[in-house]
């Protein structure tokens, strides 16, 4: 899907969480494991952390 696709359906966000997207997508998997899929190369998905701290968004 092409990004500004995205952004339509998310209001023009330019950032959208992880969670939200693995809700919509990915419902299937836990948001844990969302993460490690994309870690992993199993899913081509650029993650961006806002903090580096593992309890942040």
């Amino acid at each position: 899907m092409p990004p500004f696709l995205l952004m339509a359906q998310y209001d023009g966000k330019a950032v959208i969480p992880a969670g939200i997207v693995c809700r919509d997508y990915f419902s299937d998997l836990t948001v844990q494991k969302f993460f490690r899929k994309v870690s992993a190369g199993k899913i081509d998905l650029s993650l961006v952390r806002s903090e580096r701290s593992q309890k942040g968004a």
